[in-house]
């Protein structure tokens, strides 16, 4: 198989070095109840957990609004998280770890789609999505400071996840090996082509060029069909190369890497972006954007650094978890190719302190476990926040307009 080939092997490092450093943890729930006329109550919060292993800092909001939104929803509850790790962040000293939940390379690149999208004027025209869109720009400033005041105190910021749908690494590799099977630097055939399109694109494009070549692929025909089936992803193809090893990946270094939204960028420059974004919006919200915000927005973009991915497979039997953190030698919007590189002694460690607090699949994390089950949104949770809010509406002479269904489910919960 690809993932058995030495040039995918050669990635995998033995069990890392493990260490103890003090911690925090971060993560966040949310939930929608729909409303009549299309509306919905949204719901979300996020928990800090400090480094004596006590809550540290509380987020909520609840919403009202006319318009449903997943990803609304998300991006509320993930500005709540960052305000969360503003907060624990001042309570941590040199050399300390901040545990973040979820994927910073998949919360770059949706914020940068969405910003790319409306500048491109191809930008869904659903209020819900607009409001989203709004969000979504506060949010990037919130990453880059975090970011920033964390390298500057000296503290470490792990993104943790055991559910992601990454291909970045995959196709990486397996292109880099085409490439070299087929001498692709010289090579003009339309195998070679795809190659070099797609060396440093994620996601690959144009795949029915791919699939025209298949039949001429030969022994080497099953690169191209792991090439070509997106539902083998990272996690598997780790699982290969590892062949139930303890390991860890080299860390593979990544920017914006998406072809649409460097072409925006290429063809207005990252202020410009920002500019004809602030006039679209305006449009809707009715008035000149803030200044400020527009400022801290251009200067994120300008600000983020690159992102490390790490693979890490705790246990022989076990999927791999994904780990990411910030990488500073290099910015995010520049850095427009990916590599792999060696890791370092603070690769190890960091990768290690992970793999030290690894139980199994289930408690992946002990600090990022209790932060979940504190921060989840039961349906007790929720019908409590619905009769608060009833009872503060009805004071006002208004009542909240839960649709017949969501009525039904609460009492049945």
């Amino acid at each position: 198989t690809p993932s058995n080939s030495s040039a995918a092997s050669d990635v995998y490092k033995r069990q890392p070095y493990r260490s103890k450093p003090r911690f925090a943890a971060v993560d966040g729930g949310s939930i929608s109840e729909p409303l009549l006329g299309g509306g919905a109550l949204f719901i979300a919060r996020a928990i800090a957990i400090g480094p004596d292993g006590g809550i540290s800092s509380r987020r909520l909001r609840v919403k009202a609004s006319r318009f449903r939104s997943s990803a609304f929803l998300d991006f509320v509850r993930s500005i709540l998280e960052y305000e969360a790790a503003m907060d624990v962040l001042d309570r941590l000293r040199p050399g300390d770890y901040l545990l973040m939940d979820g994927s910073l390379l998949a919360t770059l690149y949706r914020i940068f789609t969405r910003i790319a999208r409306i500048a491109s004027g191809r930008s869904r025209l659903n209020i819900g999505e607009i409001e989203a869109d709004m969000l979504g720009l506060k949010l990037l400033p919130l990453i880059a400071e975090l970011l920033e005041n964390a390298n500057s105190k000296s503290v470490r910021i792990l993104y943790v996840s055991k559910d992601f749908s990454f291909r970045i690494l995959k196709e990486h590799i397996l292109l880099r090996e085409l490439d070299k099977l087929y001498d692709c630097e010289s090579n003009p055939s339309p195998l070679c082509v795809y190659v070099r399109e797609n060396m440093n694109t994620y996601p690959a494009k144009r795949r029915e060029l791919l699939l025209s070549t298949l039949p001429r692929l030969g022994v080497h025909r099953s690169i191209g069909e792991a090439l070509l089936n997106t539902t083998y992803r990272d996690q598997a193809f780790v699982d290969d190369i590892a062949s139930h090893t303890p390991g860890f990946t080299s860390p593979l270094v990544a920017g914006l890497l998406h072809t649409f939204v460097r072409r925006v960028f290429s063809s207005y420059g990252i202020r410009g972006v920002v500019d004809i974004i602030a006039s679209m919006l305006e449009v809707y919200f009715g008035e000149k954007l803030d200044d400020d915000l527009l400022g801290r927005v251009t200067k994120a973009v300008h600000s983020l650094p690159a992102v490390n991915i790490v693979y890490l497979k705790a246990r022989a039997g076990d999927p791999p978890i994904m780990i990411e953190y910030p990488y500073w030698d290099e910015y995010f919007v520049t850095r427009d190719t990916r590599y792999l590189r060696e890791p370092g002694v603070l690769d190890e460690e960091a990768v290690g302190f992970v793999a030290g607090e690894y139980k199994s699949m289930a408690y992946y994390n002990t600090w990022l476990i209790r932060a979940h089950t504190l921060v989840k949104i039961r349906r007790d949770h929720v019908r409590s926040y619905i009769r608060f809010l009833e009872n503060s509406l009805a004071q006002e002479g208004v009542e909240l307009p839960l649709s017949r269904r969501t009525i039904i489910r609460s009492v049945q919960a």
